[in-house]
C-alpha cells in the first residue's frame, strides 16, 4: 500500500479560498479606516478655519470702536477691517457668515458692507458655516 503524503488539489483550493475571504475582509476594514481618517482630518480643518474667523472677529469686537465686514464676491472671501475691509476672515471655506449686532443687520453673501459700532453693539451673534454647511458654528461675543 502506498502512503502518499501531500496536499490534494481540493485542500489547496479550500486554503486559497479561505485566504481570499480573510484578505477581502481586511481590505474593506482598511478602506473604512482610511475614509474615517480623511473625514476627521477634513472636519478638523473646517474647525480650525471657524476658530480663525471667530478669533479675528472677536479681536475686532473687543479692541476696535468701529469695524467693517464685507464679502468679496470675486475672491469668494469675507473681509474685515477698520474703515475698509482688507483682512480676510480665514480662507474660502466659509460658505456663510451671519453677524447680528442687535439691530437686525447681517452680512449676506453679497458685496454689501456692514459697519459695526461696538459702542452701540455691546454683543454680537455670529453664525459661521463652512464646507457648504458641513460644519456650523454659533456663538455670542460680548464686550464688557
Amino acid at each position: 500500500m502506498k502512503n502518499e503524503s501531500g496536499l490534494t488539489i481540493i485542500e489547496l483550493l479550500v486554503t486559497i479560498f479561505i485566504l481570499f475571504i480573510i484578505s477581502s475582509i481586511l481590505y474593506s476594514v482598511l478602506i473604512g479606516i482610511n475614509k474615517n481618517s480623511q473625514q476627521i482630518s477634513s472636519n478638523t480643518n473646517l474647525e480650525e478655519e471657524a476658530n480663525i474667523a471667530l478669533t479675528t472677529i472677536k479681536n475686532f469686537q473687543l479692541t476696535k470702536s468701529i469695524y467693517v465686514l464685507s464679502f468679496d464676491s470675486n475672491k469668494k472671501v469675507y473681509l474685515i477691517g477698520n474703515s475698509s475691509p482688507s483682512q480676510p476672515l480665514g480662507s474660502t471655506d466659509i460658505s456663510k457668515l451671519t453677524i447680528d449686532d442687535g439691530y437686525g443687520s447681517t452680512i449676506p453673501s453679497s458685496p454689501n458692507m456692514k459697519t459695526i459700532n461696538t459702542a452701540t453693539s455691546k454683543s454680537i451673534s455670529v453664525h459661521i458655516e463652512l464646507g457648504n454647511g458641513i460644519y456650523k458654528f454659533d456663538t455670542i461675543i460680548k464686550k464688557y
